[in-house]
Parts: structure tokens; sequence; C-alpha cells
């Protein structure tokens, strides 16, 4: 759904406190709401934005993207190594594209 927030002389609104409201009008969960895109206009007073509300926390974890669970603390972000880990890893290995696999570096699964 589209938000039109009008908070004349206060600051910008936090995604937790529209999460809160929006729960409190809808009679849902907090954890069942994903708001995204708020954008104050200039000179204040006005945030324009949009909310994804969900039937039940199954619900979101099944349709929602992945980056907005991360970001609202639904699910851990996975650790990846840094990609001048990878291509390290990579050109090491090579080294030892000819010789007998027990000398060079394992390659590991992710």
């Amino acid at each position: 759904m589209k938000l039109k927030i009008d908070h004349p002389g206060a600051g910008n609104v936090t995604r937790k406190a529209v999460q809160a409201r929006l729960a409190s009008i809808m009679r849902c969960k907090d954890e069942q709401i994903i708001v995204m895109n708020l954008a104050c206009q200039f000179g204040g007073g006005v945030t324009n934005g949009y909310a994804l509300v969900y039937n039940d926390l199954n619900d979101l974890k099944k349709f929602s993207l992945n980056h907005f669970l991360v970001r609202n603390k639904i699910v851990e972000a996975t650790k990846k190594k840094a990609r001048k880990t990878i291509k390290t890893d990579k050109n090491k290995r090579n080294k030892y594209l000819g010789l007998a696999k027990d000398k060079g570096p394992k390659k590991k699964n992710n």
C-alpha cells in the first residue's frame, strides 16, 4: 500500500514508528509489516513510502525478498568470502593444475 505521512514540525519518521502505527491500525503484529522507500519531501512535513502487510510470518518469509528480511532482522545475513579472497584462492588452485592433488590447497565447498 502507498503511504503519505504528514508530520509538520517534526523530524523524519522512522521505519519502526511507521511499522508500529500500521500494526495498530491493521490489528496485526509488527513483524508482519515491511515498510520501504520512505522519502521525506524537501522542506519536511510530508513523507511518502510503501508498506507490505502479510497474513503471518510464514507468508512473509515465503513471498518477500531476502534483502527485506535481512533489513528487518527476520533472518540472518549469510557470510560470504570477499571477492578478492575468492579470486586469489582460484589462482592458487590453478598453479597446481597438473600436479598431484594432495600438494595444492583444497577447494572448499561453500
